[in-house]
């Protein structure tokens, strides 16, 4: 069962952080762009795509209780979220 983090619009592009059990995505228009597997993070990650010239980053940070994820384009942070 996947759960979407972060949903996100750009220019006409439907932008998706969605997490499964043993792996988090990132989605472009429901298409995988990039994917990191495991059931822990020990130490945050990464997922990049490009849309056009556009940079899409979304990046996990460990907090205390769980994470932070940030979906950001080119640099600039447009949406962040708490993962359990």
């Amino acid at each position: 069962m996947s759960k979407d983090i972060i949903n996100y619009q750009h220019n006409g592009t439907s932008i998706c952080v969605r997490d499964y059990w043993n792996k988090t995505q990132l989605l472009f228009d429901g298409a995988v762009i990039d994917t990191r597997k495991g059931f822990i993070s020990f130490g945050g990650y990464t997922l990049c795509g490009t849309i056009g010239t556009d940079l899409v980053t979304a990046r996990s940070t460990l907090s205390f209780v769980g994470e932070v994820i940030s979906l950001a384009i080119n640099d600039q942070v447009v949406a962040t979220a708490w993962k359990a």
